[in-house]
């Protein structure tokens, strides 16, 4: 598995799993994120890009809409970044809920043929205007491709 050239598009889906998570309430506690990524490469170390997924709860579902920054770099020729995203969860219908969230994850990225698989570790923070607030640990893989 090596890096792939730096394309200045690229779309991703990703899947992640709750590993740990502090909350205040119930309804903020995720178990699994399905999200899809768009980015633009600005230059060799900085992207910025655009998402939105659904996210299942116990009792509720999430439907996040986020802006993203990543920093690329790379350790003894293995592409790593680090992502920060901010968003909100939009309120669609009665079985979801509406509140901020700010995620971080640091990925790796390995080559397979046309497309890249970009493990990960991280963070989303929740909270809400009513005081609610959950911090959740998370694990997950995404798939990268080219999109220009």
């Amino acid at each position: 598995m090596q890096a792939q050239s730096n394309p200045k598009w690229t779309g991703e889906t990703s899947f992640l799993l709750t590993a740990y998570r502090l909350g205040s309430y119930e309804k903020e506690r995720p178990t699994f994120f399905v999200e899809q990524n768009f980015s633009r490469r600005l230059n060799e170390h900085f992207s910025v890009g655009a998402g939105l997924g659904i996210n299942v709860y116990p009792a509720l579902l999430a439907f996040p809409v986020q802006v993203n920054g990543k920093y690329h770099f790379k350790i003894k020729s293995l592409p790593f970044s680090i992502m920060q995203s901010y968003g909100r969860n939009i309120k669609l219908s009665d079985v979801f809920f509406k509140s901020n969230r700010y995620l971080g994850e640091v990925r790796a990225n390995f080559s397979v043929g046309k497309v890249n698989l970009v493990p990960r570790v991280g963070y989303n923070l929740l909270w809400d205007r009513y005081g609610g607030r959950n911090l959740g640990f998370l694990i997950g893989i995404g798939v990268e491709y080219r999109l220009k």
